[in-house]
């Protein structure tokens, strides 16, 4: 049984398409998850991020699933299962893709864009994203730029302006404090920004679709990985 939303959040996530959960997790589970992206990314080098997507100015690592049970929480965790559910109209979901990203001094920015190529009515909502921060959000490194209500608009970002790398008139920046999450509907417009400071701006995203949706990633289960999953948890991975 997933937890009941605030109906403050509710709102939120139907009139804005997000919501942000400040400091869900503890500082010590942040700095350990922190600690072992940062030792993932040195130990895989230029392979970090490759079974995914990897981007020019941007730490990544991705298949989290199979790098250790201490990234579990990022897509198991209850208030944002509760909160994908919500977007999803309790539709069956599945993970799709989980993978960090740090975006680098002066790198990061990417267009404004939604996670599906067309629009859809919000009650048909096929994708959905949650963000953890492992690091505080703010204006100045990278935070996640979103359109407000932009989920509920029937073109997509270029018809609005064509020019997608320039700021949007109505986006806002999500900021928070580590361990806070943040989750949106994939078809809000959204981005990142650029990290105009000196400082890790490190993150983890889970994506998640509806379950008869192919993943983004199709993930291969190592051995000691699948011993160690509860079958509800397979059942999130779409087995």
């Amino acid at each position: 049984m997933l937890p009941a939303l605030a109906p403050e959040i509710s709102r939120r996530l139907d009139d804005d398409g997000f919501a942000v959960f400040p400091e869900l997790l503890s500082s010590e589970l942040v700095a350990a998850l922190a600690q072992r992206f940062d030792e993932l990314v040195a130990i895989e080098g230029a392979a970090a991020g490759a079974e995914q997507h990897q981007e020019p100015g941007c730490a990544r690592v991705a298949d989290l699933v199979n790098k250790g049970a201490l990234f579990d929480v990022c897509w198991t965790h209850p208030v944002m299962l509760a909160a994908v559910a919500h977007l999803l109209r309790s539709r069956p979901f599945k993970l799709s893709a989980i993978a960090a990203r740090d975006p680098l001094p002066d790198g990061g920015h990417q267009p404004l864009h939604p996670d599906w190529p067309r629009p859809v009515a919000p009650d048909d909502a096929q994708v959905c994203n949650a963000i953890w921060m492992l690091d505080a959000f703010t204006a100045d490194n990278g935070a996640t730029r979103v359109v407000p209500g932009s989920h509920h608009l029937d073109r997509l970002p270029f018809e609005d302006n064509p020019d997608v790398n320039a700021p949007h008139p109505r986006e806002v920046l999500v900021q928070g404090p580590p361990g806070s999450l943040v989750v949106f509907s994939s078809h809000v417009w959204h981005g990142g920004t650029r990290n105009r400071s000196q400082r890790h701006r490190r993150s983890i995203s889970a994506y998640f679709v509806r379950r008869e949706q192919p993943p983004l990633f199709e993930l291969q289960l190592r051995d000691a990985t699948a011993a160690r999953l509860t079958p509800a948890q397979r059942w999130l991975l779409g087995d």
